[in-house]
Order: C-alpha cells, then sequence, then structure tokens
C-alpha cells in the first residue's frame, strides 16, 4: 500500500509540472539550437523546429535522461519516525534520487512534433 501511495505522490507532482517544463524546455531548446544553427541559413523546406534533425529535446527530462524523483525530492531516500528518526532507501527511485524518463527512454529526445522526425516543413 505504501508503495502504491508513493507512486501516486510521484505521478502526481510530475503531471502537475509538465506543462512548466514542457515550456522551459522548449525555450532552452530554442536558444541552444538557434545558437547552433542560424534559420537564415537552413536549406528551404527544413523543419524550422528541430533545424532538420527530425529530433527535440525531450520536454519531460530537459535533455538528460531522467528527473529527479518525486517521492523523495531526489535525495534517494525518506525519512520516518517511530520514536526516533530513520532513514530507509526510497522504494521509488531505488536510493538514485533519479528516474529513467520514459518519455524519451532515457536518449534525452524525441521525434519532432512539427515535422513529425522528417525533418522537413
Amino acid at each position: 500500500m505504501k508503495k502504491i501511495l508513493l507512486l501516486i505522490i510521484a505521478l502526481l507532482s510530475l503531471v502537475a509540472c509538465k506543462d512548466a517544463v514542457r515550456q522551459q524546455a522548449d525555450e532552452a531548446q530554442q536558444a541552444e539550437v538557434s545558437a547552433a544553427v542560424p534559420l537564415d541559413s537552413l536549406p528551404e523546406g527544413t523543419c524550422r523546429r528541430c533545424r532538420g534533425t527530425g529530433r527535440i529535446l525531450c520536454f519531460w527530462c530537459q535533455g538528460k535522461g531522467k528527473f529527479s524523483c518525486g517521492a523523495c525530492s531526489g535525495k534517494g531516500y525518506n525519512n520516518y519516525s517511530m520514536g526516533r528518526l530513520h532513514r530507509k532507501t526510497c522504494d521509488l527511485c531505488q536510493g538514485s534520487g533519479k528516474l529513467h524518463c520514459n518519455i524519451c527512454d532515457g536518449s534525452g529526445n524525441v521525434m519532432c512534433d512539427s515535422c513529425v522526425g522528417t525533418g522537413k516543413e
């Protein structure tokens, strides 16, 4: 029952910040890619969002392939009290403090939604 509750808490915290994370990732990716390839130097018909690569940064993990565990706040453990303070390894992240991103399968990037991975407009 505890594991289910921890999982529900983690999922709720992830859903709550999904839009904010996506917007930040889009802005960061746009700035990063813009610096690498100027728009005016792209061949005609090239997707402007992914700059022709067909891939963009994962909006969930911001290109890292992992994200902080919501159940333990990225510490890898949880504190609990039974007369005195105890520390228990987090059941969700197994003590790592990070969770594997299932959106990008840990690669840090996903298919461009503008060109559907083709790299063309």
